[in-house]
């Protein structure tokens, strides 16, 4: 146990132990058995996860398994995969479109069908047509046919060329033609379901070609089908990839057999799951808006293959090669469209620098690429981030970017390396400590920025060219040396001569030189064309179908568009007239709780935020107010409140709840959370209309619902009678923090909540505010103070021979 400990935290990058080099949390690991795993499966939750025993799962299951009624996931950037095949419902479409303008014609043209036909030839060939275009409908089908035929032919061409140039003889590619060809198929035994579902091995006789493998079992399948012809593998991608690099004669098909996504599961809503969602995506934020663009590369080291960086690569549609210790010495062949983009994880200089240098000696290398180095240790890194941009300057690597996370300042750091002159464009500022030890004589300078706080949506100046401004750089030239034993006149006249020679040299090759020169920019100049060029997206054909459709039947869809907006404006009338008669009833009953509801109004009340009441505040000033600010108004009672409320909500609704005892308020927030538009974000007022001080009740309520529904934006609304003012009462369950106006509640915070740093905070109203609301509301998950995350890791069989436990 204590060595699979130590794996695990070798590997923390890769799961979710290493949160705690990321926000202000303790993970604790917490060892269950695996004979759970099948159970899970079936299900799609963990019983333990659901219970609310743990927060999350350390290791990663299938998206696909997962039950969204009683589980969640961490959320990242899943890599989207899609396979290259000929879209023939594209041809089809386009067949039909060109099939109904041919009809148009003929009509137009008194039958000839013979003339219609050459003379949609003549429009897919781009050349005219022999019909004459007098009539209206003429002018229209030719304007509308000659557009969709521009945009839409060099696409069908291709297509076309593609079924032409299909080879006559293929290798193994789907499961069809392992089964057809009677191959043993070896795959993880997590793939059943998926292998059940293609229903190609149905019958008994069929079905002693699969076998269902453990994970050692797939590690001897690879190099057992290297000398064996009638077994195949099924495993995953990056496995397979490695396998045909070690082993010679391997095939791998091109095409995916399955797609599937691992994720980390965590417990229904978590309020902590936004906060990782967001931290853990932070460092490469700024990679992403800066340098990410659909043409340029990316390599990252092997590392980062799970994190987030080669995911949001792959989303935002940049070619990703991945680099490892054993690859790194690999040349990298191919043609990229401009200068990739490296990714490289900092552990220390001694495995930094052979990385390097056999990135520099792959074919694809080049001084403009942008290097970042990302070390996630803690601490100060001034020091450690002016030696390593040091280290790469010495191989004059410009671009060069160190990220880390900076303890002290709570912030996303980024340093750069100006090794010509003290010079950086806002928002970079200078190191201090580097540029005072030594530096004078090179005017080396060191900066630096805060992310995001120094760029403020401004990342324009981020990148800079640190050749433009040099200050008198000294650049170093050698020239050949004359012998020293030549009488003085004599070598004087050998330096005339050989000036003269150089002049020569000079001239003729800057001639050839330029010549060659604008040769090379005028390539350069049409590959950048060639970049920006993107050809139209055709997966969505609806469009183009609904477009020519319409210059058919144009007539039709005016009436179609009219008569909708007739209905639609009769609805919005006969709305408003039951809105106007529904704040009529409202305004006529007696306004009870009126000071109570206007902090409310003021601070949470939106056109887009639907209100959710129960049904003895029908008749006062809430139901009122919100339906004249606009916003749609829900009412419940004890008989609705297990009823599921159905329907498109613009946003997380607003609850106001009347409390009248803990017996009653339990039931209904319970109804609350199994209706379908519930959220852990949407915003609970406790409105209390009993008499008296209500710091003992207030702390209570909000403790039961934080505690035990981890429900975090609830507010205890009361009348204090010794203030003779309305409080209001919030809980913050992590830490004591919160923002003015919000005071700490003494008697709460002294009576045994030490432990859990769980503090009561109040406000009056309106005499706290000032007409100031903007604090209010505070994210309670953003100070968390090593609050500790509960993991749920598996234990593995006790029984497994001691060389198969990690």
């Amino acid at each position: 146990m204590i060595e699979y400990m130590k794996a695990v935290k070798k590997i923390k990058d890769s799961v979710l132990y290493s949160l705690p080099d990321y926000m202000k949390v303790t993970a604790s690991l917490q060892i269950r058995e695996m004979n759970s795993n099948l159970k899970q499966i079936k299900y799609g939750f963990d019983e333990r996860l659901f219970s609310g025993q743990y927060d999350a799962k350390n290791t990663m299951d299938q998206l696909a398994d997962t039950n969204y009624k009683f589980s969640d996931f961490k959320t990242d950037h899943l890599t989207a995969l899609s396979e290259v095949d000929i879209n023939f419902q594209f041809i089809f479409m386009t067949l039909l479109v060109l099939f109904l303008i041919t009809v148009i014609i003929i009509m137009n043209n008194k039958f000839n069908v013979i003339e219609g036909i050459m003379d949609i030839v003549s429009m897919s060939l781009g050349m005219g047509i022999i019909s004459p275009i007098g009539r209206l409908s003429m002018k229209i089908i030719y304007f509308f046919g000659f557009l969709f035929i521009f945009v839409v032919m060099p696409e069908f061409q291709g297509q076309i060329s593609a079924i032409l140039s299909q080879p006559a003889r293929r290798n193994v590619e789907t499961l069809q033609d392992l089964f057809d060809n009677k191959y043993h198929v070896f795959y993880n035994g997590l793939l059943q379901n998926d292998m059940i579902n293609k229903q190609l091995w149905v019958t008994e006789e069929d079905q002693k070609y699969l076998h269902p493998s453990g994970s050692l079992d797939l590690e001897k399948c690879a190099p057992e089908a290297q000398q064996n012809s009638t077994i195949a593998c099924i495993d995953l991608t990056l496995n397979q990839l490695l396998y045909a690099l070690k082993l010679q004669n391997l095939y791998v098909s091109k095409e995916i057999t399955f797609k599937k996504y691992y994720v980390f599961w965590t417990r229904k809503n978590w309020a902590l799951k936004d906060k990782i969602d967001k931290v853990r995506s932070i460092p490469m934020e700024l990679i992403d808006k800066c340098f990410a663009n659909s043409s340029n590369p990316l390599m990252i080291s092997s590392d980062f293959v799970e994190d987030q960086v080669a995911s949001r690569s792959i989303d935002n549609g940049s070619p990703l090669i991945v680099i490892n210790g054993d690859q790194r010495w690999k040349q990298f062949g191919g043609y990229l469209p401009s200068y990739p983009t490296y990714i490289v994880r900092f552990e220390s200089m001694k495995k930094l620098a052979p990385l390097i240098f056999g990135i520099m000696k792959s074919t694809i290398w080049d001084i403009k690429s942008p290097i970042f180095i990302l070390d996630i240790s803690k601490g100060t890194h001034d020091r450690r981030a002016h030696n390593i941009l040091s280290f790469l300057k010495n191989f004059d690597i410009l671009v060069s970017y160190y990220v880390c996370y900076d303890d002290k300042k709570d912030s996303t750091m980024v340093y750069t390396l100006n090794p010509y002159t003290r010079y950086a464009p806002s928002p970079w500022n200078q190191v201090k400590f580097a540029n005072d030890n030594g530096n004078n004589q090179t005017k080396m300078t060191l900066y630096s920025l805060q992310y995001p706080k120094d760029l403020k949506n401004n990342y324009k100046n981020i990148y800079f060219d640190k050749t433009e401004h040099l200050d008198g750089h000294k650049i170093k030239l050698m020239v050949p040396v004359i012998e020293k034993n030549l009488p003085k006149q004599s070598k004087q006249r050998h330096i005339i001569e050989y000036m003269k020679v150089v002049k020569k040299i000079k001239d003729y090759l800057f001639e050839e030189i330029e010549k060659k020169q604008w040769k090379k920019i005028e390539k350069i100049e049409k590959i950048k064309e060639a970049e920006n060029y993107e050809r139209t997206d055709f997966d969505n054909l609806v469009f183009y179908v609904i477009v020519f459709g319409a210059s058919l039947l144009w007539s039709l869809v005016i009436f179609g568009i009219e008569l909708m907006v007739y209905r639609i404006h009769c609805k919005y009338q006969r709305r408003e007239k039951e809105r106007r008669q529904f704040i009529e009833r409202l305004r006529a009953q007696p306004r009870i709780i009126l000071p109570r509801m206007e902090l409310i109004d003021r601070s949470f009340a939106n056109n887009s935020n639907p209100l959710i009441i129960s049904s003895d505040l029908v008749d006062d000033q809430v139901a009122s107010r919100s339906i004249d600010n606009g916003s749609p108004l829900i009412v419940i009672n004890g008989d609705q409140r297990r009823n599921p409320i159905e329907g498109f909500l613009p946003s997380y609704p607003t609850y106001i709840l009347k409390l009248e005892s803990s017996e009653k308020l339990v039931p209904l927030i319970i109804g609350f959370m199994e209706s379908t538009i519930w959220n852990i974000k949407s915003p609970i007022f406790i409105v209390d209309i009993s008499e008296g001080t209500h710091d003992v009740n207030a702390s209570v309520v909000l403790a039961s619902l934080a505690g035990r529904f981890d429900i975090l934006v609830t507010y205890y609304v009361c009348y204090d009678d010794k203030k003779d003012s309305t409080m209001v009462y919030t809980l913050n369950p992590y830490t004591q923090y919160a923002p003015s106006p919000w005071n700490q509640v003494k008697f709460a915070n002294d009576n045994g909540n030490n432990q859990t740093k769980m503090t009561l905070y109040s406000l009056q109203y309106p005499k706290d505010l000032n007409d100031n609301n903007k604090n209010i509301y505070f994210d309670k998950t953003e100070q968390l103070d090593g609050h500790e995350i509960k993991l749920l890791v598996p234990l593995f069989d006790q029984n497994l021979p001691e060389k198969y436990k990690p």
